[in-house]
C-alpha cells in the first residue's frame, strides 16, 4: 500500500485507543477541548478528505471503474 494509507491506517488505530479512554477527558493542558471534541475533528476531517477523493475520481472518470462491474452500464453518477 502507498504511505497515505499506511499514514491514514496508523491513525485509525490511535484514534480507536483513544476512544477506548475517557471521553470527556481534556486532552490538551489550558484548553477545555475533550478527547470526544479530538476524535470528532479527526472524523470530520477524514469525510472531508474522502469526499474530495471521491469528487476527483468522478471528474476524472475513475469512480465508476471502481464501483461498478465491467458489464454494467453506467448509472451516470
Amino acid at each position: 500500500m502507498g504511505f497515505g494509507y499506511c499514514v491514514f491506517s496508523e491513525g485509525l488505530q490511535e484514534a480507536e485507543q483513544e476512544a477506548g479512554k475517557d471521553l470527556s477527558e481534556q486532552v490538551v493542558a489550558g484548553r477545555e477541548d475533550t478527547r470526544t471534541d479530538y476524535l470528532q475533528t479527526i472524523v470530520l476531517h477524514n469525510t472531508y478528505h474522502a469526499g474530495q477523493v471521491v469528487f476527483a475520481r468522478k471528474i476524472t472518470g475513475d469512480w465508476l471503474r471502481l464501483v461498478k462491474k465491467p458489464d454494467e452500464k453506467s448509472s451516470g453518477i
